[in-house]
């Protein structure tokens, strides 16, 4: 048996992520068309340099990182690593 091919997510962040009332996703810096929703996960490279650089001046950085732990989230929420909702070094 053959693993599937994997690919580039084609939608904005904004669009993959659920809907909540506590963060309006649409005005996030990374809802920006071109940006690559795999910038935020970039396991196993580890390499979160652009991420970080969007979210310093992203208007919802505090609510996104809140969501990110709130939710045990990994990758880059609001600008900081997390690995299943905690903060990683």
């Amino acid at each position: 048996m053959t693993a599937p091919e994997l690919r580039p997510l084609s939608l904005p962040l904004s669009m993959l992520l659920r809907p909540t009332l506590d963060v309006d996703w649409a005005a996030a810096a990374c809802a920006a068309v071109d940006e690559n929703p795999e910038d935020w996960f970039p396991f196993p490279t580890d390499d979160y340099s652009h991420a970080a650089s969007v979210c310093a001046a992203c208007p919802i950085r505090a609510g996104c990182e809140q969501w990110g732990r709130r939710n045990r989230m990994s990758g880059v929420w609001g600008g900081v690593r997390l690995e299943n909702g905690r903060p990683r070094p």
